[in-house]
Protein backbone atom coordinates (compact mmCIF):
# COMPACT_ATOMS: atom_id res chain seq x y z
CA UNK A 1 0.00 0.00 0.00
CA UNK A 2 1.34 3.42 -0.86
CA UNK A 3 1.80 6.00 1.83
CA UNK A 4 0.80 9.45 0.50
CA UNK A 5 1.89 11.39 3.57
CA UNK A 6 4.39 14.09 2.72
CA UNK A 7 7.99 13.36 3.57
CA UNK A 8 10.02 16.33 4.76
CA UNK A 9 13.13 15.38 2.79
CA UNK A 10 11.31 14.20 -0.37
CA UNK A 11 12.97 15.47 -3.55
CA UNK A 12 11.16 16.00 -6.85
CA UNK A 13 12.62 15.89 -10.35
CA UNK A 14 11.19 16.39 -13.84
CA UNK A 15 10.48 13.24 -15.82
CA UNK A 16 12.63 13.10 -18.99
CA UNK A 17 10.40 13.61 -22.02
CA UNK A 18 7.62 15.15 -19.89
CA UNK A 19 9.38 18.30 -18.63
CA UNK A 20 6.89 20.92 -17.51
CA UNK A 21 4.09 18.36 -17.28
CA UNK A 22 5.07 15.73 -14.67
CA UNK A 23 7.52 15.17 -11.83
CA UNK A 24 8.54 12.09 -9.87
CA UNK A 25 9.88 11.99 -6.32
CA UNK A 26 12.72 9.95 -4.86
CA UNK A 27 10.01 8.24 -2.77
CA UNK A 28 8.30 6.88 -5.90
CA UNK A 29 5.38 9.30 -6.14
CA UNK A 30 4.33 10.98 -9.41
CA UNK A 31 2.52 14.29 -9.78
CA UNK A 32 1.26 16.44 -12.60
CA UNK A 33 2.12 20.14 -12.67
CA UNK A 34 -0.19 23.14 -13.03
CA UNK A 35 -0.62 23.94 -16.70
CA UNK A 36 -2.79 25.65 -19.28
CA UNK A 37 -3.97 23.65 -22.26
CA UNK A 38 -5.06 25.28 -25.53
CA UNK A 39 -7.57 23.52 -27.81
CA UNK A 40 -6.69 22.69 -31.42
CA UNK A 41 -8.22 25.88 -32.84
CA UNK A 42 -6.44 28.01 -30.21
CA UNK A 43 -9.75 29.55 -29.22
CA UNK A 44 -10.19 28.14 -25.72
CA UNK A 45 -7.87 27.70 -22.80
CA UNK A 46 -8.26 25.24 -19.95
CA UNK A 47 -6.41 25.48 -16.68
CA UNK A 48 -5.38 22.21 -14.99
CA UNK A 49 -4.24 22.12 -11.40
CA UNK A 50 -1.41 19.73 -10.60
CA UNK A 51 -2.10 16.69 -8.45
CA UNK A 52 -0.63 13.41 -7.25
CA UNK A 53 -1.32 10.61 -9.71
CA UNK A 54 -2.85 7.40 -8.45
CA UNK A 55 -0.76 4.44 -9.59
CA UNK A 56 -2.31 1.24 -10.91
CA UNK A 57 -1.00 -2.20 -9.99
CA UNK A 58 -0.19 -4.46 -12.96
CA UNK A 59 -0.75 -8.20 -12.95
CA UNK A 60 3.01 -8.62 -12.59
CA UNK A 61 2.90 -6.60 -9.34
CA UNK A 62 4.48 -3.32 -10.50
CA UNK A 63 2.99 0.17 -10.20
CA UNK A 64 2.32 2.14 -13.40
CA UNK A 65 0.96 5.61 -14.08
CA UNK A 66 -0.52 7.00 -17.29
CA UNK A 67 1.32 10.10 -18.53
CA UNK A 68 -0.21 12.15 -21.35
CA UNK A 69 1.62 14.11 -23.98
CA UNK A 70 -0.15 15.79 -26.90
CA UNK A 71 -3.39 14.16 -25.76
CA UNK A 72 -2.00 10.62 -25.96
CA UNK A 73 -1.75 8.71 -22.66
CA UNK A 74 0.94 6.08 -22.18
CA UNK A 75 1.57 3.80 -19.18
CA UNK A 76 4.99 4.03 -17.52
CA UNK A 77 6.49 1.90 -14.76
CA UNK A 78 7.16 4.11 -11.75
CA UNK A 79 10.47 2.42 -10.92
CA UNK A 80 11.79 3.31 -14.38
CA UNK A 81 10.59 6.91 -14.03
CA UNK A 82 12.41 7.29 -10.68
CA UNK A 83 15.69 5.97 -12.08
CA UNK A 84 15.38 7.97 -15.30
CA UNK A 85 14.78 11.21 -13.39
CA UNK A 86 17.36 10.81 -10.61
CA UNK A 87 20.10 8.56 -12.05
CA UNK A 88 20.08 8.49 -15.86
CA UNK A 89 18.23 7.08 -18.81
CA UNK A 90 18.87 3.33 -19.17
CA UNK A 91 21.60 2.06 -21.43
CA UNK A 92 20.49 -0.51 -24.01
CA UNK A 93 19.97 -3.90 -22.35
CA UNK A 94 19.56 -2.50 -18.84
CA UNK A 95 16.48 -2.83 -16.65
CA UNK A 96 15.33 -1.40 -13.34
CA UNK A 97 16.02 -3.75 -10.43
CA UNK A 98 14.49 -3.67 -6.93
CA UNK A 99 17.09 -4.31 -4.22
CA UNK A 100 14.66 -5.64 -1.60
CA UNK A 101 12.51 -7.71 -4.03
CA UNK A 102 9.38 -5.65 -3.23
CA UNK A 103 8.04 -4.64 -6.64
CA UNK A 104 5.91 -1.87 -5.17
CA UNK A 105 8.80 -0.23 -3.28
CA UNK A 106 9.84 2.46 -5.76
CA UNK A 107 12.08 4.54 -3.51
CA UNK A 108 15.29 5.65 -5.20
CA UNK A 109 17.48 3.96 -2.58
CA UNK A 110 15.85 0.62 -3.46
CA UNK A 111 16.42 0.85 -7.23
CA UNK A 112 19.32 0.41 -9.64
CA UNK A 113 19.92 -0.07 -13.36
CA UNK A 114 21.41 -3.47 -14.17
CA UNK A 115 21.32 -6.15 -16.85
CA UNK A 116 18.68 -8.85 -16.88
CA UNK A 117 21.39 -11.46 -16.34
CA UNK A 118 22.56 -9.72 -13.15
CA UNK A 119 18.97 -9.43 -11.95
CA UNK A 120 18.45 -13.18 -12.44
CA UNK A 121 21.81 -13.97 -10.84
CA UNK A 122 20.86 -11.79 -7.88
CA UNK A 123 17.51 -13.58 -7.58
CA UNK A 124 19.19 -16.99 -7.58
CA UNK A 125 21.88 -16.09 -5.05
CA UNK A 126 19.32 -14.61 -2.67
CA UNK A 127 17.07 -17.63 -3.20
CA UNK A 128 14.14 -15.50 -4.29
CA UNK A 129 13.32 -16.94 -7.71
CA UNK A 130 9.51 -16.90 -7.85
CA UNK A 131 8.97 -19.73 -10.31
CA UNK A 132 8.94 -23.40 -9.38
CA UNK A 133 12.27 -23.83 -11.21
CA UNK A 134 13.98 -21.56 -8.69
CA UNK A 135 13.14 -24.00 -5.90
CA UNK A 136 14.50 -27.10 -7.65
CA UNK A 137 17.67 -28.63 -6.28
CA UNK A 138 18.27 -30.97 -9.27
CA UNK A 139 17.66 -30.81 -13.02
CA UNK A 140 15.24 -33.17 -14.80
CA UNK A 141 18.07 -35.70 -15.32
CA UNK A 142 19.02 -35.67 -11.64
CA UNK A 143 22.17 -33.51 -11.79
CA UNK A 144 22.48 -31.19 -8.77
CA UNK A 145 22.05 -27.43 -9.05
CA UNK A 146 25.20 -26.31 -7.24
CA UNK A 147 27.86 -23.67 -7.84
CA UNK A 148 29.93 -25.71 -10.29
CA UNK A 149 27.05 -27.31 -12.20
CA UNK A 150 24.72 -24.31 -12.60
CA UNK A 151 24.74 -21.91 -15.53
CA UNK A 152 23.10 -18.55 -14.89
CA UNK A 153 21.43 -17.35 -18.09
CA UNK A 154 19.14 -14.41 -18.94
CA UNK A 155 16.05 -16.63 -18.85
CA UNK A 156 16.97 -18.48 -15.66
CA UNK A 157 19.41 -21.22 -14.85
CA UNK A 158 20.39 -24.49 -16.48
CA UNK A 159 22.47 -27.57 -15.78
CA UNK A 160 26.04 -27.52 -17.15
CA UNK A 161 26.20 -31.31 -17.38
CA UNK A 162 22.96 -31.51 -19.40
CA UNK A 163 24.25 -28.76 -21.68
CA UNK A 164 27.52 -30.66 -22.20
CA UNK A 165 25.61 -33.87 -23.03
CA UNK A 166 23.33 -32.04 -25.50
CA UNK A 167 26.23 -30.25 -27.22
CA UNK A 168 28.11 -33.55 -27.60
CA UNK A 169 25.00 -35.24 -29.05
CA UNK A 170 24.47 -32.38 -31.54
CA UNK A 171 28.17 -32.51 -32.54
CA UNK A 172 27.95 -36.21 -33.34
CA UNK A 173 24.66 -35.73 -35.23
CA UNK A 174 26.22 -32.97 -37.39
CA UNK A 175 29.31 -35.08 -37.98
CA UNK A 176 27.16 -38.06 -38.98
CA UNK A 177 25.04 -35.97 -41.39
CA UNK A 178 28.18 -34.61 -43.11
CA UNK A 179 29.53 -38.12 -43.66
CA UNK A 180 26.28 -39.37 -45.21
CA UNK A 181 25.71 -36.25 -47.35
Amino acid sequence: MLNYSCAVDERWSEIPGYEGFYEVSDMGRVRSLDRIVVDKQATRFRRFKGRLLKPQLTQAGYYVVALSKNGKPKDHYIHRLVLSAFVSLPEPGFEACHENDVRTDNRLRNLRWDTHLENVRDALTRNRMRSHNGEKTHCHRGHPFNETNTLIRPNGRSCRECRRINERRRYHERKKSLIHA
